[in-house]
């Protein structure tokens, strides 16, 4: 009987051994495995950190042309507010121009009518003067 427990302690330590054996490649293979892994995963976190900077690079380049663009409207809109201006102290300047034009106009048709300076006067609604220089400057 102890040939039998002598045998099996044999087989029983045979079997451990070769289970001791099979996980210690089991892990050897895991382990590879594994690096394999974190190598892949080094190498798309570097591709997702680069694409990140470029993103990042490209961000700060939009913010300055934004900035500028910003800039670009200030001035823009100082300038408009200028352009307005003048464009309305212009067409005022005209309105102006316009409406003695067309007294001078009207003075010289009464002149050709034979009213006198008083009377041309007295009817546009313009100084004495006024009528009596566009009198003189007409007969020039």
């Amino acid at each position: 009987m102890t040939g039998f427990t002598i045998e099996l302690w044999l087989i029983l330590q045979l079997l451990v051994e070769t289970g001791l054996c099979v996980l210690f490649v089991y892990y050897i293979c895991e382990a590879k495995n594994l690096r394999r892994a974190t190598k892949l995963e080094k190498e798309k976190m570097k591709i997702v950190v680069d694409s990140l900077h470029q993103l990042i690079k490209k961000s700060e380049e939009l913010d300055k042309q934004r900035k500028k663009a910003l800039e670009l409207c200030g001035k823009i809109s100082g300038k408009s507010v200028v352009l307005k201006t003048r464009l309305d102290r212009g067409k005022a300047e005209c309105e102006a121009m316009d409406s003695s034009a067309s007294d001078y106009g009207k003075v010289a048709h009464l002149i050709a009518k034979g009213l006198s300076a008083k009377e041309i006067s007295r009817k546009l609604g313009l100084p004495q003067g006024e009528v009596e220089l566009a009198i003189n400057l007409k007969r020039q």
